[in-house]
């Protein structure tokens, strides 16, 4: 089903509000859009003006274009994830069958992985960057490492000789 694109007549300041409260740093916010594009404004101020724009039907109709616009490249970009948010979805099952225990660092991956797939938006994810992340998301991905070596320790320590760590003894 196409839809016909009709132009929207707006002024650029109403453009870039538009943008701004679309996909900007503070998207579905009118004030703070609105004062991201105008400054100069207070606050009270910017969220009379933000109100009385997003009440406009040409103001309404830009951002409907904006977000149909934005739903036709979602397909494409989620096809990738896919394939992946079935094994992540496999591997959650076994977890809560009691087949398989994860940690919560994979907990945290699969979860990464199911929210991409179905198009949520992107949380930075901060874990630590050990062997066991790297491997989840290889397994995930059906890929297995070719060689998988634990790097050798600097030094083996003699029996009953503690560590040398440089403070006072």
């Amino acid at each position: 089903m196409t839809v016909v694109e009709e132009v929207v007549e707006l002024t650029a300041p109403e453009r870039r509000f538009c943008k701004e409260y679309f996909s900007g740093q503070f998207a579905s916010n009118g004030t703070r859009s609105y004062l991201a594009v105008n400054p100069a404004f207070s606050y009270d101020s910017a969220s009379v003006a933000a109100s009385e724009l997003l009440k406009q039907p040409r103001v309404q109709r830009f951002l409907q274009q904006l977000h149909q616009k934005a739903m036709e490249g979602l397909a494409e970009t989620l096809k990738p994830w896919l394939p992946l948010a079935v094994k992540a979805q496999r591997k959650l099952e076994n977890h809560l069958d009691g087949i398989e225990r994860l940690t919560g660092t994979d907990l945290a991956v699969i979860r990464e992985i199911l929210d991409r797939a179905c198009g949520r938006a992107k949380e930075t994810l901060e874990l630590d960057s050990g062997d066991r992340i790297t491997k989840i998301i290889m397994e995930l991905a059906g890929q297995r490492p070719s060689r998988y070596t634990r790097p050798e320790p600097l030094e083996q320590l003699p029996a009953g000789k503690p560590p040398d760590n440089g403070g006072p003894r």
